[in-house]
């Protein structure tokens, strides 16, 4: 009984701060305010090494797990791997993936001469990333649940690693799962889909804004008196003018709905989970377009992760 009116009472609080932050984006929408400021910067130092790097993280992940099953095992199939198997591939696949985070962060800075900023980074914002990576998870977190608590009624939401702690007695598997869900994917899942993926997106819709410009001007016909008439700017309003339309930052929406496909398509096979991250990924795409930075995004990712494994430890699924 305790337990229950405890369970409640949180889920009344979160409701509550769901609510209310979502009052406020409602009336800061309804002032023509964004919901979150942008952050200038100019177009990241990769091109088209990104798929590559964004593929190598997925070809990384496969390597490692033929390499603690073998091609026998993986023939059974994973959903016919044993608890144990399937531990160590999980926290050998976690392992990789950072390593391979590691490596690229490095030879990004070292040899593509990538900055801090570039890779989404930026310590002065530190406080305000965290705040805004909390305050969006209560928002994200409140439209995700509920689209997956309507689909559960049509899909039967199916997932390994939630059988393997349905059998976990001992509490080994779960700790490994939360290491993978929450400290894990919520960063190499990040940078490789936002910081890679999306700002390459980013970097291809401010070429294609750049050759529609250019293109215009040249077929821009001449004034009938063939006098053309020089306007002169001042530089800073020029300057603001350029940030407020610069593409990479707030005028191209088309990056965002294409790192959120991959993102969603990568948990096919999960029942209607597709639908609901799609839904998430383009919450953290727009939070990571606004921003440019990676903190927000993972703080999102991280919490919402735990939120469900912990929801799945109250409900009594684990030990």
């Amino acid at each position: 009984m305790f337990e229950a009116t405890t369970l409640l009472a949180g889920l009344f609080l979160f409701g509550l701060t769901s609510l209310y932050l979502w009052s406020l984006a409602i009336r800061r929408l309804r002032r023509d305010l964004p919901l979150l400021p942008f952050e200038p910067r100019p177009p990241v130092p990769w091109g088209l090494l990104a798929p590559l790097l964004f593929v190598g993280l997925f070809m990384s992940e496969a390597i490692s797990v033929v390499v603690i099953l073998g091609t026998e095992q993986m023939d059974l199939g994973m959903e016919n791997q044993s608890a144990g198997q399937l531990s160590a591939v999980l926290l050998v696949s976690s392992t990789t993936k950072l390593l391979y985070l590691i490596a690229v962060i490095v030879w990004l800075i070292r040899i593509g001469g990538a900055t801090s900023k570039d890779l989404g980074w930026d310590v002065c914002h530190g406080w305000s990333d965290l705040v805004t990576g909390v305050c969006s998870f209560f928002m994200l977190v409140a439209v995700v649940f509920s689209i997956q608590a309507v689909l559960s009624f049509v899909f039967e939401y199916e997932h390994p690693i939630l059988d393997l702690l349905e059998a976990d007695e001992t509490g080994h598997f779960f700790a490994t799962a939360f290491f993978s869900a929450v400290v894990v994917a919520p960063l190499t899942e990040e940078f490789f889909f936002r910081v890679i993926l999306q700002s390459w997106f980013e970097n291809l819709a401010e070429k294609w804004k750049k050759w529609s410009e250019s293109h215009d001007a040249l077929t821009e016909p001449l004034p009938a008196d063939g006098v053309t008439t020089t306007i002169e700017f001042d530089p800073q309003a020029e300057t603001v003018a350029e940030a407020e339309t610069d593409v990479i930052r707030c005028g191209a929406w088309w990056p965002i709905f294409a790192s959120a496909l991959p993102f969603a398509a990568m948990h096919i096979g999960q029942g209607p989970a597709p639908i609901p991250l799609f839904v998430l990924a383009i919450g953290l795409g727009y939070i990571y377009q606004r921003t440019h930075r990676i903190l927000p995004c993972i703080v999102v990712h991280s919490l919402l992760n735990g939120t469900s494994l912990l929801a799945f430890l109250a409900g009594g699924g684990a030990g």
